[in-house]
């Protein structure tokens, strides 16, 4: 009985140890992944939008220093839109706009205020 509680111990520790360790690689892996910034301090007006280049992402975030952003990427020619936009909830806030995989499109950044924003996008990388 005592063998069977210590082969049950033993093998609780070493998949607590698998796991640690597979977590770990995940984290490493993803913070391996590069940013670019796009748009940064340009100034919008209500509603107007800005483009980076086009690159391989798998995310995009922004915040704007007057009002609230939305972000998302599109396609090379800044038109169609890969994923829908998300918002952030007011100024100096950011929001982050995760992508289902990664694509080779052009992240945007809106103002989503009634006046001129200064805008900041991010670009996420693999």
């Amino acid at each position: 009985m005592e063998t069977s509680l210590k082969r049950r111990i033993g093998l609780t520790l070493g998949l607590a140890l698998a796991t640690a360790a597979l977590s770990l690689s995940l984290i490493s892996a993803n913070a391996e992944a590069g940013t670019s910034g796009y748009c940064g301090g340009e100034k919008l007006n209500a509603s107007w939008s800005c483009y980076g280049k086009a690159r391989t992402v798998y995310g995009t975030s922004g915040h704007g220093d007057q009002h609230s952003v939305c972000v998302w990427v599109a396609d090379g020619g800044g038109g169609y839109t890969y994923e829908f936009p998300m918002c952030s909830g007011g100024p100096g806030q950011g929001v982050y706009n995760p992508l289902e995989g990664t694509l080779n499109a052009t992240p945007a950044i809106m103002n989503n205020g009634g006046s001129w924003n200064t805008v900041w996008g991010t670009a996420y990388q693999p």
